[in-house]
């Protein structure tokens, strides 16, 4: 890992890595065992601040992680959704990360909430000693996701990386094309690309693109918001609990940018339609309980 810390630096030309008060380095490639590894000065090769920037990765990776339940959550009252999410995110630990005592008091306090919620979704867990879920339900964690990144930047990164995948299709004396009925030239591909990149194409806001690739984008990004659908409907009838669909379509729509939200036509009245769904099956499912 110090190797790998010290090429970020190079990468960024720069030798420390806050500066300012600002960092001066991406952490975002690096995985959460390797952040967790600098975080803590595993082997004693890592200097405070190099520890202090990792630890804040981290906790942007699980605020993120967190973000689309704590919105759910809110919308509709169900603090077991949030909970879930929380304890899948301590679950995905490294061994080496599950051997603290942090780790473990804390996925501790997150599974005593999660099991209050299983007696009743809808009352939030109290006098649970460093519940991280409570704290960030209530506000008093310090917001660490940091800022979005401009979408017309997002656009001219997506054009530069389609433009790559041109010019290595006419190296290979090929064109370049976005519809698989084809029968000549090499498809394009945008599995790599995340829905965000696939918005700035469909929604072509600073007409960088072709009807072609606008066309394959939206094609992408609905396969996607499909099986998103059919992920929450799956969940819903394994749960054998019909208000899981509605939670994984307010998950979902909580987790998207606005850019992503439009390109899917996924508007404010969808998820009102979401949060009432999920209200009225939550009063059947009382009424058929008393």
């Amino acid at each position: 890992m110090r190797t790998t810390l010290d090429r970020l630096y190079t990468v960024a030309g720069v030798k420390k890595p806050i500066v300012d008060g600002k960092t001066t380095i991406d952490l975002s490639t690096l995985d959460r065992r390797s952040l967790f590894a600098i975080s803590t000065n595993n082997g004693g090769k890592f200097t405070p601040d190099e520890q202090a920037v990792a630890a804040t990765e981290l906790k942007q990776r699980f605020d993120k992680a967190l973000a689309p339940s704590l919105a759910t959550t809110r919308l509709t009252g169900d603090y077991s959704v949030s909970y879930k999410a929380a304890l899948d995110w301590f679950d995905g630990a490294s061994d080496e990360e599950k051997a603290t005592a942090t780790w473990v008091s804390q996925r501790a306090a997150v599974l005593k909430g999660y099991q209050a919620t299983q007696q009743d979704p809808n009352k939030a867990p109290t006098g649970i000693a460093g519940d991280p879920v409570a704290a960030a339900l209530a506000g008093t964690t310090s917001p660490t996701t940091g800022n979005t990144r401009d979408f017309s930047s997002v656009a001219s990164d997506v054009r530069a990386f389609l433009d790559r995948q041109k010019s290595d299709a006419a190296k290979s004396g090929k064109e370049l094309v976005f519809d698989s009925r084809r029968k000549t030239g090499q498809l394009a591909d945008l599995s790599a690309l995340d829905n965000r990149s696939l918005s700035a194409i469909t929604l072509n806001q600073d007409k960088k693109f072709s009807a072609e690739e606008i066309f394959a984008a939206k094609q992408e990004l609905n396969t996607r918001t499909r099986l998103a659908v059919l992920d929450a409907l799956k969940q819903s009838q394994s749960a054998g609990d019909p208000r899981q669909f509605s939670l994984g379509i307010l998950k979902q729509y909580s987790s998207m940018s606005a850019e992503e939200r439009r390109a899917a036509n996924w508007t404010q009245d969808f998820q009102d339609a979401a949060i009432k769904s999920y209200k009225s099956t939550s009063t059947l499912l009382s009424i058929l309980k008393s």
